[in-house]
């Protein structure tokens, strides 16, 4: 009898240790794919981010070359002046303008920054909703 309880007992031992072993396994499994769901997350939002600095970049470089048009338009037309009036007119319309692109450049880049800000809130937002719905699934 002794045999048999000693058998018994190791089966459940070994029951035990294959309950275990499915528990751990399902457990990395877990785990693995939260690791993989986080990296692609993090992917996604480097790819957003770097997306939106190009584009205030280009933005940038697009508002710093229209500026320096103006200025240059305005030095030609400064210098085709036959009197003092034209000259203090045309340099008065300069002056203006580049106080109005002052003003506006920044806004303009601000709006843009916002906008990727946005984007990235969302995804962001979407991403840790995806997390917690697996997480419950999981539970």
């Amino acid at each position: 009898m002794a045999e048999g309880d000693t058998k018994k007992m190791q089966d459940k031992g070994h029951e035990a240790f294959q309950r275990s072993a499915r528990a751990a396994a399902d457990a990395t499994q877990r785990t693995a794919g939260a690791v993989d769901e986080s990296v692609q997350t993090f992917a996604d939002a480097s790819t957003l981010l770097t997306s939106g600095f190009q584009e205030i970049s280009r933005e940038w470089l697009a508002l710093t070359q229209k500026r320096l048009k103006t200025n240059l338009d305005g030095f030609n037309r400064l210098l085709g002046c036959r009197n003092v009036d034209d000259f203090l007119s045309i340099q008065n319309e300069l002056m203006k303008s580049n106080l109005e692109q002052l003003l506006e450049n920044p806004r303009r880049i601000a709006e843009l920054s916002m906008e990727v800000m946005k984007k990235a809130t969302s995804q962001a937002n979407a991403s840790a909703e995806r997390a917690t719905d697996e997480a419950r699934r999981a539970a």
